[in-house]
């Protein structure tokens, strides 16, 4: 009996130890040393503790008290601080945690596909960029681990990391050089949190139940899903034989993915690589990737949308800056693929309330998807965020299309944000294709005439319908006179496969 007793005694004692040990404060690896806090607004600060005990985070001056819930879990909101640091933060329960070296600022989020991926060591002038970093401590970046789940996590692998030379080459290369500009006009401390995933589909971002409001539009992603599911045993044993293989020659192994781990599937990179990071104090988001979309660009005007307003009210924050980057110029290997429809999806998304898009259809890379021209990507994302998150008197859009009118055998194209019509190098404007009720384009005459455009063709007598840079590696030149280019579009609404370009004896294709 006295044995028993014993052994019950330690068990107990073991039990309470492991719940005082569970009971101890913990942050998300978000909120860690070397962290950026957005300015301006009620950042909020979260974490668990034990069910029912008082947390403190005390920082700048500022006192903060909440109380953990039956599951632990407690929040508290920061009273608005102002740009600046270096400050500490200890957030206390029965245990302490000090997070050092915190800066305030501006914090943006960047996320989409592998261009937003694509690192400062691959892009244009690499070394005098890195070297550069030397200047820019105030610049901070948080890198979110690639991971994909099934349910929704509590946090992320990653860490805060101050700008310098021995860092910046990993960081993303459009949010950085986005960072650096903001923080060279605003003078403030600037962090970015990259969150993405290079040939990852648009509809993995989104929330499950976001996703299965739109039935229609979200059924062919479904529908590749579980052609992803039906594929994947034979997949699995060819990884499987290629780690025995790489083992056998002494190599390492390729990583194993396991099909619950996919990131094709349903909202698995929204369950672990964005939601554990909301609702984290942020400005807004810059997006960048699209090409996994590519086949799915009529379900893409509904759901690209869709996931930004799942966003913004997940978040909390309101109808936050969103900007997009649209698909650039590009020669597919495949004859028959086309951005063209994709890009106009993007076009439509900048309908809704604050977004924007950045144009990159004259500074793409021909021969490979991954331009390194990212220092002109992230200037024209600065213009966007100048003029329509922090209220500058800037020129941020190329001309966008607005209406026609017909008359006497030409059309006549109306424009939006000017900022003046003009031929990039001068010359004459190319890149106008028109067509008759047969529905069959052929190039196109264009003229500025004032504030608009008048395109016309001998060889169509009554034209109908116009389309500019309507390719996928588009020989065009409309800009403004700020030099920014116009987004692709066209005045018709007819089936995307009708009306197919008679290439002339000078159109390169692409």
């Amino acid at each position: 009996m006295r044995n028993h007793n014993a052994v019950m005694c330690a068990l107990l004692l073991l039990t309470i130890s492991a719940l005082q040990a569970g009971a101890a404060v913990k942050l998300p690896t978000i909120f860690s040393d070397n962290m950026m806090l957005q300015r301006g607004i009620s950042a909020p600060i979260w974490g668990t503790a034990g069910p029912g005990e008082l947390v403190t985070v005390k920082i700048a001056g500022q006192k903060a008290i909440a109380k953990a819930g039956k599951d632990g879990r407690w929040v508290v909101r920061l009273k608005p601080l102002k740009a600046g640091g270096p400050y500490d933060m200890t957030v206390s329960g029965k245990h302490k945690i000090v997070v050092k070296n915190i800066l305030v600022g501006e914090v943006w989020f960047c996320s989409g596909q592998s261009n937003m991926v694509m690192t400062v060591k691959q892009c244009d002038n690499a070394k005098a960029e890195i070297a550069d970093a030397k200047n820019y401590p105030e610049i901070r970046n948080y890198t979110v681990s690639l991971k994909a789940s099934p349910n929704p996590l509590n946090d992320t692998v990653g860490k805060w990391e101050v700008c310098s030379p021995e860092t910046v080459g990993k960081f993303t290369a459009t949010g950085y050089f986005f960072a650096r500009e903001i923080h060279n006009t605003l003078k403030v401390p600037v962090g970015i949190i990259l969150s993405a995933w290079g040939g990852a589909n648009m509809e993995s971002f989104m929330r499950l139940d976001a996703l299965k409001a739109h039935p229609v539009e979200a059924k062919p992603y479904f529908k590749l899903w579980e052609q992803r599911k039906a594929a994947f045993p034979a997949e699995h044993a060819a990884a499987l034989k290629a780690a025995a293989e790489a083992k056998a020659a002494g190599k390492s192994a390729p990583k194993m993915r396991t099909l619950e781990g996919h990131q094709a599937r349903p909202s698995s990179i929204y369950n672990a690589m964005i939601s554990p990071i909301i609702p984290y104090g942020i400005r807004g988001v810059l997006w960048a990737g699209g090409k996994s979309n590519r086949f799915r660009a009529l379900e893409y005007r509904t759901l690209m949308p869709a996931m930004i307003q799942n966003w913004r009210k997940s978040w909390g924050l309101g109808d936050f800056p969103f900007y997009l980057c649209q698909m650039a110029n590009w020669i597919s290997p495949n004859p028959d693929e086309h951005w063209e429809e994709l890009r106009e999806a993007m076009l439509k998304t900048t309908n809704l309330k604050n977004t924007g898009m950045v144009v990159t259809i004259d500074i793409g890379d021909p021969h490979n998807v991954h331009f390194t021209n990212k220092q002109e990507v992230s200037r024209r994302f600065v213009l966007q965020a100048e003029a329509k998150t922090y209220g500058m008197d800037v020129v941020c859009d190329g001309p966008i299309y607005v209406s026609m009118t017909s008359e006497r055998g030409a059309i006549r194209l109306h424009f939006k944000s000017l900022g003046g019509l003009a031929a990039r190098g001068g010359g004459a404007l190319k890149g106008f294709v028109i067509a008759g009720g047969d529905r069959k384009f052929v190039p196109a005459d264009a003229v500025i005439d004032g504030d608009t455009i008048l395109v016309r063709s001998e060889s169509v007598a009554s034209p109908v319908a116009v389309r500019y840079a309507w390719e996928m590696n588009p020989d065009c030149n409309l800009v403004n006179r700020a030099g920014l280019p116009a987004s692709p579009f066209r005045t018709d609404a007819w089936p995307f496969w009708e009306g197919v370009h008679e290439q002339g004896p000078a159109d390169d294709g692409g």
